[in-house]
C-alpha cells in the first residue's frame, strides 16, 4: 500500500464548512513524521468505513498553512 497522511471528519446531509488542520493529519503505513504542507503534491477525499453508498460533494477547497 501507498504511504499517506489522513485525518477524519463526520459528514451529514447538510452543507457545512469543515476545517482540517494539517497538524491533525497522521502518517499511515510508515514511521511517524509530521506533514509538511509545502510538500503536498496531491490529495483525495475518501468515504471509508462500514459498507454504505456515499455521495461526496465539494463546493470549494482552500489550503492554508
Amino acid at each position: 500500500p501507498s504511504d499517506y497522511y489522513a485525518t477524519t471528519f463526520k459528514a451529514d446531509a447538510d452543507w457545512k464548512m469543515i476545517d482540517l488542520p494539517f497538524n491533525k493529519f497522521e502518517r499511515r503505513w510508515s514511521k511517524d513524521s509530521r506533514l509538511d504542507p509545502k510538500k503536498i503534491r496531491s490529495f483525495g477525499i475518501v468515504a471509508y468505513g462500514r459498507d454504505h453508498i456515499s455521495d461526496v460533494s465539494v463546493s470549494t477547497i482552500e489550503f492554508y498553512y
